[in-house]
């Protein structure tokens, strides 16, 4: 399998697929807030989602051995989650929910396959100001792969993909995103219908579409965490853009998926790292200290 930097998240309890992520350090996996958070609600999941096993370098969904070297299995410690991540609906209108969509997972024990490359960072360190108006982190039109394990006809379980699935889309222009998908709804667990805006020009977000038809295709279920990548000539030169956030409902309705934009979120990702392991990460644009952390946080 080219892509070895894929990770499976499992319920810890049952072991059955819920999300999907990347490795990006020996001991870090980044993923989707929205799947240790509750979007409608802003509160945790149970341990089991909160703090669940992993599956490394897996291609196969279930039928891989790890005796066989073909995955690592590793448990989650800890789960940091962006702490602008946006929950809860606050009607009429709510702005930008799922904005910051990110979570940083610490590993018991460091994986042996090689990580995946994040973009590097853009922005104001602390300010939060999310990206230059109407800027994408690479040229509008750009082609790239979004990679994950959700379902492949809309919702139903037993669509869901057997083995990693790739879809090639290309990155639409942010004032596209925000003609087609700026006017929104979700619908909360109790079935009501929320309207949403979501503002392209200044969130943390970006978004694609399909690149050849079928048309009506995006990211779906399990998918989420997933990476948006630009790829290399091997996976080693492979750059991660994106984190699958989400899309409309149903899957592959035609309208773009939605992901959050690791450039802009990249001070946070990596401060994140700092904290949970004491090492940076590589490619960042300024070296946060453990020293300059603590002072920050205080201690």
């Amino acid at each position: 399998m080219r892509f070895r930097y894929m990770v499976s998240l499992r319920d810890a309890a049952t072991r059955v697929h819920f999300c999907s992520g990347t490795l990006i350090a020996p001991s870090l996996v980044l993923a989707a807030a929205h799947c240790f958070r509750d979007a409608d609600s802003g509160l945790d999941e149970l341990d089991e989602a909160f703090l669940p096993r992993v599956r490394i370098g897996g291609y196969r969904l279930s039928l891989d051995s790890p005796r066989r070297g073909r995955f690592e299995s590793r448990h989650v410690i800890k789960t940091l989650i962006h702490p602008r991540f946006t929950t809860g609906f606050t009607d009429p209108l709510t702005y930008d929910l799922l904005n910051h969509d990110v979570a940083v997972l610490l590993l018991n024990k460091p994986s042996a396959l090689a990580p995946v490359r994040l973009a590097p960072y853009k922005g104001e360190w602390l300010r939060e100001r999310a990206k230059a108006p109407w800027a994408n982190p690479v040229p509008d039109g750009s082609h790239v792969l979004t990679l994950g394990w959700g379902y492949l006809r809309g919702e139903p379980e037993w669509t869901e993909a057997r083995r990693v699935a790739d879809l090639r889309t290309r990155v639409l222009p942010l004032r596209e995103c925000q003609r087609q998908v700026g006017a929104t709804t979700f619908e909360d667990g109790f079935w009501e219908v929320h309207k949403i805006v979501i503002r392209f020009r200044s969130n943390a977000m970006l978004c694609c579409s399909r690149l050849h038809p079928p048309k009506r295709s995006g990211v779906c279920g399990g998918d989420s965490g997933g990476p948006l990548i630009v790829e290399g000539p091997t996976a080693g030169q492979d750059v991660q853009i994106g984190v699958t956030s989400w899309a409309g409902s149903p899957c592959g309705n035609g309208e773009p998926s939605v992901f959050a934009d690791v450039g802009v979120l990249r001070r946070w990702i990596d401060r994140a790292a700092l904290e949970l392991t004491g090492k940076p990460l590589p490619g960042g644009k300024r070296t946060v200290t453990l020293a300059k952390l603590r002072r920050r946080k205080g201690g």
